[in-house]
C-alpha cells in the first residue's frame, strides 16, 4: 500500500486480504467511507463476533485514553479487533497526543479506523500517522466518474444499464452517491427479469419533477416548439 491512498486503492487492497492496523478515512463523501467500513468489517469481524471485537467511539465525546485502551485490547476468539472513531476531526489536542503514543507500537491484531471530513497534514499528528498508517481519501466523484459508478452499482445487482440511462440518472441526481445507489436499486427492481435498465425505467422510477421536464424539453426541441421548450428549461433551472 502507498501512504496516501484513494478509496479504490484501499478497496482493492482489502479484496487481496491486505489489511493495515492504522487507517484514517477522510473526505467529503460519507457513502464511500461507510462502504469501506462495511467492507473492513466483512473481512475482519464476523457478524456474530462484533459484540466482542468491535468498538465505536465519537471524537466529540471520547478520550484518547479510552480509544487507546480499546485498541490495545486483544481480540476475543478472533484474529482481529476493529476500533472505529467517528467524527475524528473533533478529537481534542490531548486525545490526539494520547493516540500519537499508540502509533509507535500499534497492536497487530487491531484495525484502528478514524473517520473525519478534514485533515491538516501539516499538523504533527497527521505527519506521524502518515508514517505509521494510511491516510485514505474519500472524495465526491467528479461528473465524468458518475457513469462508471452507476454501471458498477447496476452490475452488482445483476443488471446492465444503457449509457443514456446512466447519463440521465447522473444528470437528475448529481454526485449524491447515496441517492444514486437508491435510484439504481429502484430501477433494477423495476426492470424485473430484463437484463438492461433503460431510459424508460429511469423515467418511471426517478422521483423528481426534473425527469418529466427533461423529456418535455427534448420533445419540444424535436418538435421545434420554442415556447414549450423555454417553459421546460425554466422548470429545470428552478430545480
Amino acid at each position: 500500500m502507498t501512504k496516501t491512498m484513494k478509496y479504490q486503492d484501499l478497496m482493492n487492497a482489502l479484496d487481496k486480504g491486505d489489511v493495515r492496523p492504522l487507517l484514517y478515512l477522510h473526505g467529503d463523501e460519507p457513502y464511500l467511507m461507510d462502504k469501506l467500513v462495511r467492507r473492513l468489517l466483512q473481512a475482519l469481524v464476523p457478524q456474530d463476533m462484533r459484540d466482542f471485537n468491535m468498538d465505536v467511539f465519537y471524537g466529540n465525546e471520547s478520550s484518547g485514553a479510552d480509544i487507546v485502551e480499546a485498541a490495545a485490547t486483544l481480540p476475543m476468539f478472533a484474529d482481529w479487533r476493529v476500533v472505529l472513531v467517528k467524527k475524528a476531526d473533533a478529537l481534542s489536542a490531548a486525545s490526539l497526543e494520547a493516540i500519537a503514543g499508540y502509533l509507535d507500537n500499534p497492536s497487530p491484531a487491531t484495525c484502528l479506523v478514524f473517520l473525519g471530513e478534514k485533515i491538516d497534514q501539516r499538523k504533527k499528528f497527521f505527519a506521524e500517522f502518515k508514517k505509521k498508517g494510511e491516510l485514505v481519501e474519500c472524495r465526491r466523484l467528479y461528473e465524468n466518474q458518475l457513469g462508471p459508478f452507476i454501471s458498477a452499482e447496476a452490475a452488482a445487482r445483476g443488471k446492465k444499464i444503457d449509457g443514456a440511462a446512466a447519463e440521465m440518472l447522473a444528470y437528475l441526481v448529481g454526485n449524491n452517491l447515496q441517492e444514486l445507489v437508491s435510484e439504481v436499486e429502484k430501477a433494477s427492481l423495476y426492470a424485473g427479469e430484463r437484463d438492461t435498465v433503460t431510459v424508460g425505467d429511469i423515467r418511471e422510477v426517478a422521483a423528481d419533477t426534473r425527469v418529466n421536464s427533461v423529456f418535455e424539453l427534448a420533445d419540444a426541441l424535436g418538435g421545434k416548439q420554442v415556447d414549450r421548450a423555454f417553459r421546460s428549461l425554466g422548470t429545470l433551472l428552478e430545480g
